[in-house]
């Protein structure tokens, strides 16, 4: 639940925490270590965790049980319920700091599963100098568009993000949004041919 800009995150469960004498068990949101809190022994889980940012939401809750002899941990995945839209795209583009991690995250978007392989150097002071070996850039964005079209509505919400945020002549490797420009062109033509 958001509250002006910070985020609620509430864990329940229908199963109780086992009472176990001599056992502190806790959990913790795997984004926010270290903020534990005590489970009550013998009820169904009741945590909330608050003040939490948009990358904080997390269905991953790492459960500890602990005793004097030592602690064992797991990771339990959770169900989001009322799961923030587009989160899972800032969470994203939070990561996407670089010319070069922008790159990298395109090239695993679009060129899982096939030969294409790349370069990528910073020695243009950070602006993203790129080369590539096999399928390049271009190439991945062409066959996006004819075989897999809906993963360029995928790249193309962290483009907008990017821009949106102001950051996208920092962000994107120059000469991306000229050819991002004549991508999401041919992307709306055949998406109208489609229509008609």
């Amino acid at each position: 639940m958001p509250e002006a800009d910070s985020y609620r995150l509430r864990v329940t469960s229908q199963d109780t925490v086992p009472n176990v004498p001599g056992v502190r068990i806790t959990a913790q949101l795997h984004t926010r270590r270290g903020e534990a809190i005590v489970l009550a022994s013998g009820q169904p889980v009741d945590a909330e965790f608050a003040g939490l940012a948009l990358v904080d939401i997390t269905p991953f809750v790492i459960v500890s049980a602990e005793d004097s002899s030592g602690r064992e941990q797991a990771v339990i995945v959770a169900t989001l319920v009322g799961d923030p839209v587009h989160r899972l795209d800032h969470v994203i583009a939070q990561q996407i700091d670089t010319p070069e991690k922008f790159l990298r995250f395109l090239l695993l978007m679009l060129g899982l599963g096939t030969d294409a392989a790349m370069l990528v150097s910073g020695d243009a002071g950070g602006a993203g100098a790129w080369r590539s070996s096999g399928t390049g850039i271009f190439e991945l964005l062409l066959n996006a568009l004819v075989d897999r079209p809906q993963q360029l509505d995928d790249l193309a919400r962290l483009v907008s993000r990017l821009e949106a945020s102001g950051d996208g002549s920092r962000l994107l490797p120059p000469g991306f949004s000229e050819l991002w420009q004549v991508v999401t062109q041919a992307r709306h033509a055949m998406t109208e041919a489609v229509r008609a």
